[in-house]
């Protein structure tokens, strides 16, 4: 692995905790659900589970860095 490679993958490895507040969990946890139930909204934030989720923005960004 050259060392452009190992500076990335060591960057990557690190992405999550710039963004930490007190009392988050270090690994992020998986989101296992598909939809969400908002009543009384047009749409909620969390959508289809293919389209938004906690752990779907976390992989956008990680791959937004790449």
């Amino acid at each position: 692995m050259s060392e452009t490679a190992k500076s990335r993958a060591a960057a990557l490895a690190h992405l999550r905790s710039r963004d930490f507040a007190k009392g988050d969990p270090i690994p992020l946890p998986l989101t296992m659900a598909s939809i969400f139930h908002t009543p009384g909204e047009e749409a909620g934030f969390d959508q289809y589970g293919r389209y938004d989720n906690p752990t779907w923005r976390a992989v956008e960004h990680a791959l937004g860095h790449l």
